[in-house]
């Protein structure tokens, strides 16, 4: 299931952004707002579809509103290291993620193995450029 968000912005800016896909395109279609700077519009980008355009005009000049967390890779043992008992690369250093108290919407993408994280307050507005863009959950979810 994918979330519905509404996003506003003190310059009277108003919006509707979508996290995720429905039951019908889960693993064809992920959804994640952006903003684009051609258009000035928050726009859902589809983040399995590459290249990461605007659905809107087309343009490659978006912007992402969130986080994205990659999951660390399971370390892996070589036949090598198993025989002889070494042990596995060091994993890389973990993305520094948000509060989870300022976080309005999460979901993970299986297919990038990252999860998405939108943070309620302090999102780049596409129409005033001010980091004054608020995302709020209206407690509905699509599918």
């Amino acid at each position: 299931m994918g979330n519905s968000l509404k996003a506003t912005c003190s310059c009277g800016f108003e919006s509707r952004a979508a996290i995720g896909s429905s039951r019908r395109e889960h693993g064809i279609v992920f959804r994640f707002p952006h903003h684009c700077k051609t258009c000035q519009a928050l726009v859902n980008v589809d983040m399995l579809n590459a290249p990461l355009v605007c659905p809107t005009c087309a343009s490659d000049q978006i912007t992402c509103c969130g986080w994205a967390i990659p999951s660390p890779p399971k370390p892996h043992r070589s036949w090598y290291q198993r025989l002889f008992g070494l042990s596995p690369p060091e994993p890389p250093e973990p993305v520094a993620a948000p509060d989870p108290e300022d976080t309005v919407a999460s979901s993970y993408c299986y297919n990038l193995q990252t999860t998405f994280v939108l943070t309620a307050e302090g999102n780049q507005c596409p129409k005033c450029d001010a980091t004054s863009l608020r995302f709020e959950r209206p407690d509905m979810f699509f599918d």
